[in-house]
């Protein structure tokens, strides 16, 4: 039996999520295309951070607090909360995409982006545990 702690219900993550993701995908909302069983489905791990108090919105920018910061090789943390750019406009993307062949390293441009949306280095990013990966990749393909 799991002793999870929740800071914020279910059904009050999934609420925030929602008027966060109306904010970047209003048409697909308005045509019918996102549901809640849609958010449920693929942002279970956004969902689970927020109700774990990890991840909240600033003025409607996510910002993410690792559950494993990253550290220094003396121990000192050297990253432990992530704020979101409030928009990573499509140039941008045209830009993290600059030189490469997407079709070959599709992997190097998430992370590019991941980095761009982070404002968080490519090395960071990297170094960043697999459940805190998942958190940040779920957040940033609303973008």
């Amino acid at each position: 039996m799991s002793t999870k702690k929740t800071e914020i219900s279910t059904e009050i993550a999934i609420e925030e999520l929602t008027t966060f993701l109306k904010k970047y995908r209003k048409k697909d909302f308005r045509r019918g295309k996102v549901t809640e069983e849609d958010i449920k489905k693929d942002y279970v791990d956004v969902i689970e951070a927020i109700e774990d108090g990890l991840l909240v919105f600033k003025n409607g920018n996510p910002v993410y607090t690792l559950s494993s910061p990253l550290k220094n090789s003396e121990g000192t943390v050297i990253l432990k909360d992530i704020t979101f750019r409030s928009r990573v406009r499509p140039a941008d993307k045209a830009i993290v995409m600059n030189g490469l062949d997407i079709a070959k390293e599709s992997g190097t441009y998430i992370l590019k982006l991941l980095a761009l949306a982070t404002q968080v280095s490519v090395a960071e990013i990297k170094l960043i545990e697999k459940d805190d990966y998942t958190v940040l990749d779920q957040i940033a393909s609303v973008f």
